[in-house]
């Protein structure tokens, strides 16, 4: 063990030992009276990945300022996984009649939010539009695996690297023409079967009423999905923000009988509120992978694991058997460390946080702190679970990435029975935020880098 994670670990035991006030490292425990303290990172236990189970809601989603991931991404490690967005689309101001108007074309813009893209962000991304099916929006609170359902005509199609810089577009506004400098966008063409369904909703919006009706409009075009239709080695994000929903939607463009050229936006938002409705569906298959392979209980001498967002994968961590070896023992420190993989960061965007989950009373999964009395609350970002640096085994002069958590309570209750051995992980912002971690499991070599249990006890008297 190197000389800083030593130094590190006897400042944590001298703080317990100072039996001050209450801590999250346990300090209410046991008390300096009982020294000496003994300290071990060899105490076994388990890693297991799981397919995610997440069923957190969606309908709030389309009003947060976040980015949506949209697109195929394969990963070695954990499959493909695609992110279809269904949006429908609606009028935002006047209503547009073209009766006397030449449509030119139509093109679905959709902003990005660079920092939200996964993969390489040099690599291709493919993007499908397709016709959405009225099912596809009648649930008013679906979760991340409900489906969209299509009508399997393809609207649109375009492969293009993810931009990430701002550019010059040309801006048709009222009777004048201008460019404009914006923000990253990804461009689809829209075909001509898309303008075979979508120009007849517009005229009969138009004959109907002399204001816009949303549900006129969605009965006569239900809305899109987009998609990837090949799995690459990038994913790009929707930026939702509302500074940028000027840009967000499918854009009519077209020439009046008087010569003039015109844009008009159809978006699923209109001011600040939706007014049409907006979903992610996330599809993953984990064939052929790592993941897949540890999904069927191929625990790969338990040397790895896969955490995935998006309702991918979680992980499970089996602390019974060394519960059952500690029946006479005080926890003064627990402290689990799982270190990512070196290298895979180059190519696959690590999680930033990943959050600890144990089961209630009727078998959901909950947050665990140990700041709270009974052990379900928010995990406190004093208590771990973001990337940081500590050192490499094999090199004392470079550093990995890993997760770190004090589970210095959880431990000791697991011990004295009022907890099973089972804490789950899963990522921060699981329904929206993509990314996946690729980790030691606990096997392997003892000087390997691997998942430990830094552990610190006292016998109990």
């Amino acid at each position: 063990m190197n000389n800083l994670l030593y130094l590190c670990i006897v400042a944590l035991l001298v703080c317990v030992s100072a039996c001050t006030e209450p801590t999250p490292i346990g300090g209410d425990i046991v008390d300096g009276t009982q020294l000496p303290i003994a300290f071990r990172d060899d105490s076994p236990f388990v890693l297991i990945t799981e397919p995610d189970t997440v069923t957190t809601l969606t309908t709030s989603i389309s009003l947060t300022e976040v980015g949506v991931p949209v697109g195929c991404i394969s990963s070695p490690f954990s499959g493909t996984r695609n992110a279809r967005v269904g949006m429908q689309i609606v009028e935002r101001s006047d209503q547009l009649d073209l009766s006397n108007s030449v449509v030119d074309s139509i093109v679905l813009i959709l902003p990005l939010v660079t920092s939200a893209q996964v993969g390489d962000i040099e690599a291709q991304s493919n993007l499908r539009v397709v016709g959405a099916t009225d099912s596809s929006f009648l649930l008013l609170e679906p979760v991340i695996t409900t489906d969209l359902n299509d009508n399997g005509i393809l609207f649109g199609e375009a492969t293009a690297v993810p931009a990430r810089i701002s550019s010059e577009q040309t801006v048709f506004a009222g009777d004048s023409t201008r460019m404009d400098t914006l923000g990253p966008e990804f461009r689809i063409p829209l075909n001509q079967s898309f303008s075979d369904a979508f120009l007849p909703a517009i005229a009969a919006s138009v004959a109907a009423d002399s204001l816009i009706n949303d549900s006129l409009f969605v009965a006569n075009f239900p809305g899109i999905i987009i998609e990837g239709g090949d799995c690459g080695e990038t994913s790009p994000a929707i930026d939702l923000d509302t500074d940028r929903q000027d840009r967000m939607g499918v854009f009519v463009y077209y020439t009046t009988d008087s010569g003039f050229h015109r844009q008009y936006q159809f978006n699923f938002r209109r001011e600040n509120g939706a007014v049409g409705r907006f979903r992610p569906q996330y599809v993953h298959d984990p064939s052929g992978s790592t993941a897949g392979l540890l999904f069927n209980d191929q625990r790969l001498d338990d040397t790895i694991a896969v955490l995935k967002s998006l309702g991918g994968s979680r992980l499970r961590v089996d602390f019974m058997d060394i519960a059952l070896g500690l029946s006479d023992q005080a926890v003064n420190v627990a402290i689990l460390e799982i270190p990512i993989i070196p290298g895979t960061d180059d190519f696959i965007t690590p999680l930033p946080r990943i959050i600890p989950r144990v089961k209630n009373s009727i078998g959901d999964l909950v947050d665990y702190s140990a700041f709270f009395t009974d052990g379900f609350g928010t995990f406190d970002t004093r208590e771990g679970g973001t990337l940081t640096n500590i050192p490499d085994p094999s090199d004392p002069n470079q550093t990995v990435l890993a997760y770190q958590f004090n589970i210095t309570r959880f431990l000791q209750e697991v011990i004295d029975g009022e907890r099973d051995g089972n804490l789950f992980f899963v990522p921060l912002n699981q329904t929206f935020s993509p990314g996946e971690s690729i980790l030691r499991g606990p096997g392997g070599d003892a000087n390997a880098l691997k998942a430990r249990l830094l552990l610190a006890t006292t016998d109990v008297p």
